[in-house]
């Protein structure tokens, strides 16, 4: 299943996930998933099509099912609450 894995791509990765938590602290949850998302999806040459399903539906998903069905509120981040 990932004999086609390089390990450049694994590092990449990585990196975009540790950066990921870092936008999130100060973007938010969603800002912060749209970019990762994105930015991981097209390194990894996903055609855009795609990237922009995949996107969509996850955040859809996660917003009717942690924000409307069970009340969880995700993180804001400091600029979006610095901006309301």
């Amino acid at each position: 299943m990932f004999a086609d894995v390089q390990p450049v791509q694994l590092l990449v990765c990585l990196g975009g996930a540790i950066a990921y938590v870092v936008l999130m602290y100060f973007f938010g949850f969603y800002i912060s998933t749209v970019i990762f998302m994105a930015a991981i999806l097209l390194y990894l040459k996903v055609p855009y099509l795609h990237s922009a399903i995949a996107i969509v539906a996850i955040l859809a998903l996660v917003y009717f099912a942690f924000g409307k069905f069970l009340g969880v509120r995700l993180p804001v981040g400091t600029v979006i609450k610095a901006l309301r």
